[in-house]
């Protein structure tokens, strides 16, 4: 079991069938929360979690990572409605990024993020209070009477990255999740970031939960060269693209340095690993996020 703390799974974007049974085995280890990804034409996240949801009776699912650029958010809303039909206090959603690629292979407009986060998370929250909204933003738009449907309760995540987003993470979203690859000291960098922005815009910064994905390498287990060609293969791609800037320690990417990759991923025996996601812990996260393969590793 994952004993007694809170645990969260991501899974990747994948076929249906194998992200609800990750997610099954979540439930069955006592993790708390699963995050259901989608990447171009992999399983849609929001249809995989109403099967998960259907297939469970405890665990929190939760579509996300999913984008702002290619749902208009009253769809968005809409659909997060029916999901809280299926399993009522279970779900919740969370928004981040798409990058670059994807928006350009949907044949999209590249726009500012920001504004475009922002743009649904209000007008998904007010669909969800029931309202008659009348909304101008810099990328989304809508004018829709919902004031005949009753109010529902959407924990709201935002997946961020670097000073602006955890700067809005903290002034707007319920809970904000942090990506992996980051080491002990930008998680505690990136929390503080939240938790005073949290404060500036009047609220209370103990509120908002934080949850943090951690990549895991046993290498104790028969497996363990798999897990550590996989857990560098991430980190490279991590610190060597966008996020980089921000994870990086004293600019270090070299993941084949002995010294860099264990700053950024929790490697060694089940012990060791689990030591590194408590210091995680203590940066304070609430909720470490492993994928299938890290949840399988130190608990299956």
């Amino acid at each position: 079991m994952a004993g007694g703390l809170s645990w969260g799974l991501g899974t990747a974007p994948s076929l249906l069938e194998k992200a609800v049974d990750d997610v099954i085995q979540a439930e069955q280890l006592g993790f708390d929360t699963a995050y259901i990804g989608e990447s171009n034409l992999g399983a849609d996240a929001y249809i995989t979690a109403a099967a998960a949801l259907r297939a469970t009776t405890t665990i929190a699912v939760t579509p996300g990572i999913v984008g702002v650029h290619d749902r208009h958010p009253a769809v968005v809303a809409r659909t997060m409605r029916t999901l809280h039909e299926v399993a009522p206090g279970r779900t919740g959603i969370t928004f981040g990024r798409r990058d670059c690629e994807q928006i350009d292979q949907l044949g999209l407009q590249h726009s500012p993020a920001i504004p475009a986060l922002r743009d649904t998370i209000n007008i998904c929250r007010e669909l969800w209070r029931g309202q008659s909204l009348v909304y101008s933003g810099e990328h989304w738009s809508a004018g829709i009477d919902a004031s005949h449907l009753p109010p529902i309760a959407i924990r709201v995540g935002l997946a961020a990255v670097g000073p602006v987003t955890l700067r809005l993470a903290g002034a707007i979203a319920d809970v904000v999740v942090l990506n992996y690859g980051a080491s002990h000291r930008a998680i505690a960098e990136s929390v503080a970031t939240v938790r005073a922005a949290a404060a500036a815009a009047g609220r209370d910064p103990a509120a908002i939960a934080i949850h943090a994905y951690v990549l895991v390498a046993r290498t104790d287990v028969h497996d363990g060269a798999a897990q550590m060609a996989t857990t560098r293969r991430i980190v490279k791609s991590v610190l060597e693209g966008p996020e980089g800037q921000f994870f990086a320690v004293n600019g270090k990417t070299d993941v084949d340095d002995p010294a860099v990759l264990p700053l950024h991923a929790a490697i060694g025996d089940r012990s060791e690993c689990l030591a590194w996601i408590e210091a995680v812990r203590t940066a304070g996260v609430d909720c470490p996020v492993l994928i299938p393969a890290g949840m399988r590793s130190l608990f299956a």
